[in-house]
């Protein structure tokens, strides 16, 4: 842990060489234009309204610093690619941190940079002291908050990304708004402002500040969706109730349009709050056990109480689970083409919805696999739905046929939590899929012991593990599998592990990313290896 801390500061130490870098004042004055221009007085009613740090610098849309000639562009949706003055050349940015910046807010910006580096093409590289064109990412006092110039202005560019203090915003919590900042830089605008946005929110103009409607104005050209589907899981997505009025109710300003494929929930099939999915009979328990694992306290994925605590599995299924067959050799338990239709309940509120379609979106950019909207016709998709019971996450196992639950229970007073973070979504699409838990492959004996001293009896068989070494998808064994039982599942007792791994400074169960080997063994299940990410990785 030193060493690393050693490391980090050394490197911001060489990143941070003094360049002869352009003075930045503590207030400056971004361009705004004349049409969102507004008074010292709207200003200062941003900042006591207490709206988010991407409302709260006043400028248009809140965040972004344009000229008039600029916001002419914007307005008739011009993209910036048809303007080479306002596009980095060869992709490639040149950058400096404030030092300015504490360690912990200088590491969460640099983050946000690795990880733009790694899943686009764009380059980002610390400024060489040469290039005219160059980001300065500095925590401007003045505008507050979180703002960024749209796409390459020319010369020295703020970037203002505010830590946090005792009266000011906080841009720095994580790299999410960084992140945010940055594509503005490189030139995305705010997805709730695309030509067909009306088709995917309402829009509640009696909710807004009267002075700040102006920033829910959206662009004329259907070349603003960039042929993409609208994105409500996108960074670059207005939160629900920003700019909203000070009558003290928390009034949405933005509204989902749930199931807009559909055009209606009538076409969705009625979900009732208690199911019945299949349980193998060998794994069948009666009401008093199930009724048990929720007094226990076992996590989510333990208490719905099927097979394995969160598989539903018929007895043909079981038994070809039980001797290792893989689904891939049947064709009936496979998506067809690798595409997976899914209907999200309207009865998740926003940010559950959005941490269930980070999921999705994370899934569909690490696999071959589509996720893609229910339209209505297909015959089989997936229904993610808050069944009440049995509670906690649980899923049919690779496609069944028709409707097909997946179940994610949001938390409450009573309930298990399945949506905390995307890991436990991301571990029940796996599942519907076709994927099955690590801990039960053929040669899992090699790398953990089971301790069934310490299992609750009825669940012993919960541990059983498959017969055939096909089920290890010819991978290593992962430990850091988000399909991974964790080391306390079914415990009879708090404390008393029931997995242990053989090697050293291993930690079971993590549901926070999904591993290089899941997602080797998705593309490997449905003959694309090839694509993944992480082919010429292995």
């Amino acid at each position: 842990m030193k060493t690393a801390l050693l490391l980090l500061v050394t490197l911001r130490a060489a990143l941070m060489a003094p360049r002869k870098l352009p003075h930045v004042p503590d207030v400056v004055f971004p361009p705004v234009p004349d049409d969102a221009r507004l008074s010292s007085e709207h200003l200062r009613l941003l900042l006591e309204t207490n709206q988010d740090p991407e409302v709260q610098p006043g400028l248009f849309q809140g965040d972004m610093a344009l000229t008039n000639e600029m916001y002419d562009f914007w307005r008739v949706g011009l993209r910036w690619d048809v303007m080479p003055e306002r596009m980095w050349q060869n992709s490639t940015v040149h950058y400096v941190i404030s030092p300015l910046y504490d360690t912990s807010e200088y590491v969460t910006i640099y983050n946000a940079i690795l990880t733009l580096n790694f899943l686009t093409c764009i380059k980002f590289v610390p400024w060489d002291g040469k290039a005219d064109d160059f980001l300065l990412i500095w925590p401007v006092k003045y505008p507050h908050g979180c703002w960024s110039y749209v796409g390459r202005f020319g010369g020295p560019q703020i970037v203002s990304l505010q830590p946090p203090d005792e009266q000011g915003p906080n841009c720095l919590g994580d790299e999410g708004r960084s992140i945010h900042e940055l594509l503005h830089a490189l030139g995305i605008f705010h997805e709730q402002s695309r030509a067909d946005r009306d088709n995917f929110v309402d829009i509640h103009p009696e909710n807004i500040i009267p002075e700040f409607q102006v920033n829910f104005n959206k662009e004329s050209l259907e070349n603003t969706t960039y042929s993409f589907e609208y994105d409500y899981g996108s960074i670059m997505h207005y939160g629900q109730y920003y700019f909203r009025e000070a009558n003290g109710k928390m009034l949405a300003v933005i509204i989902s349009v749930m199931l807009a494929s559909v055009g209606s929930a009538r076409y969705v099939p009625y979900v009732p709050e208690v199911l019945h999915p299949p349980v193998p009979q060998e794994a069948r328990l009666n009401a008093d056990d199930v009724r048990r694992l929720d007094e226990m306290g076992q996590d989510p994925e333990v208490t719905p109480g099927l097979f394995q605590g969160d598989l539903a599995l018929t007895d043909e299924m079981y038994d070809y689970w039980r001797i290792g067959i893989r689904w891939d050799v049947m064709p009936q338990r496979m998506w067809p083409n690798g595409t997976v239709p899914y209907v999200i309940s309207p009865l998740y509120d926003t940010p559950d919805y959005v941490t269930i379609y980070k999921a999705i979106i994370t899934l569909n950019s690490m696999t071959c696999i589509r996720f893609v909207p229910w339209n209505g016709k297909d015959k089989d998709y997936l229904l993610i739905w808050p069944v009440k019971q049995p509670k906690g996450c649980w899923s049919y196992v690779g496609r069944f046929g028709g409707p097909q639950i997946v179940s994610l229970q949001p938390p409450d007073k009573n309930g298990p939590n399945c949506l905390g973070g995307e890991g436990r979504s991301i571990h029940e699409l796996l599942h519907a899929l076709g994927i099955f838990h690590e801990q039960s492959r053929a040669d899992r004996d090699m790398y953990v012991d089971v301790k069934f001293e310490n299992i609750i009896p009825e669940y012993r068989n919960n541990f059983n593990k498959q017969s055939l070494e096909n089920t290890t998808y010819n991978f290593e064994y992962d430990y850091d599998s988000i399909m991974h039982y964790g080391q306390y599942f079914f415990s009879k007792t708090r404390g008393q592990p029931t997995i242990i791994p053989k090697k050293e400074n291993v930690k079971l169960g993590q549901r926070k990313a999904i591993s290089k080997t899941d997602c080797l063994k998705i593309n490997d299940l449905y003959g694309c290896l090839s694509k993944s990410v992480y082919h010429n990785r292995k």
